[in-house]
């Protein structure tokens, strides 16, 4: 969708009252945009059921980071999310964005939990990685993001996103859209493209400052508590829900996506656990294969 002068915008926000006309190509929309909207790819009972065994999860797992939680390798070490995440209707979807190429999974699936972040690409922390920035049409790693929740392009917790950065340096390009989504949507991106989510907010700052100079006294591991001070905060200001989300990264089968395995198997280790039989029989229908994983 475009605006009148001709901008790519956000095809959804919450003033709109329903989604517009799909892109008919999603791999034309990621090669020049960086980014594709698939709209209602779960149903509702499917994201409460989500959000349920994300909650219950959280509760005792995870790793504190950036004023939250997070997983890695998260549908292996929580098998029955993948009956739910590796869905029919998500696997078309992966075919369409890597067409004509069969889409390859990496292993990657980070399960988040009210975090925060500033514009990053997700390959700019690997020095290796970094050289494929300018890469020219072809390359194809692309993350899922599978939002729990509403986010509207108006609220702090919709995704940001500057179209054609995927091509650029970070902070080259400057114009940006927020991405409105209801549960059940998903979002597909190129990692390369410059993104954020919720930015910290002043009080986030000072909190992170207090708790990183609270531990250099009391000990213990600022982060975590980083994460206590900010949902003692969002309590006393009457937040109702969490921010959760759902991220699988996958790509065409070349060079660049094992590339982007090999980074992720030396930061978090190798796939950890093979899905259920019935989550390898769907990936096997759709003719989509997992790095590393057992069979």
């Amino acid at each position: 969708m475009y605006a009148k002068d001709g901008k790519h915008m956000s095809t959804w926000s919450d003033n709109e009252g329903g989604s517009n006309e799909a892109v008919p190509d999603p791999s034309r929309d990621i090669e020049v945009h960086g980014y594709h909207i698939v709209r209602s790819a779960f149903s509702e009972q499917e994201i409460q059921t989500l959000r349920k065994k994300l909650a219950s999860y959280f509760r005792r797992n995870g790793t504190y980071r950036h004023g939250g939680k997070i997983e890695w390798r998260g549908i292996h070490k929580l098998p029955e999310l993948a009956d739910i995440i590796i869905s029919d209707r998500l696997l078309e979807a992966l075919r369409a964005c890597t067409s004509p190429d069969d889409p390859v999974l990496t292993g990657e699936s980070d399960l988040q939990l009210n975090t925060l972040s500033r514009w990053h690409k997700d390959i700019d922390q690997d020095g290796e990685l970094k050289e494929l920035v300018g890469r020219p049409d072809g390359w194809r790693v692309c993350k899922v993001a599978v939002y729990l929740q509403d986010q509207p392009a108006h609220s702090r917790q919709a995704l940001k996103v500057r179209p054609g950065s995927h091509r650029r340096r970070l902070g080259e390009v400057t114009q940006e859209v927020a991405l409105g989504v209801r549960a059940g949507d998903v979002i597909v991106f190129d990692v390369r493209i410059d993104h954020a989510g919720q930015f910290p907010s002043w009080w986030d700052k000072s909190l992170h400052r207090l708790s990183v100079a609270g531990s250099r006294v009391l000990k213990g591991d600022p982060e975590s508590r980083f994460a206590a001070l900010r949902e003692a905060l969002c309590g006393w200001g009457g937040r109702t829900e969490d921010r959760m989300a759902i991220y699988l990264t996958f790509g065409s089968p070349n060079a660049a996506t094992y590339a982007y395995e090999q980074a992720g198997r030396r930061n978090h280790g190798p796939v950890p656990a093979a899905l259920d039989s019935e989550a390898r029989s769907r990936l096997a229908r759709w003719n989509v294969t997992m790095i590393g994983a057992a069979s």
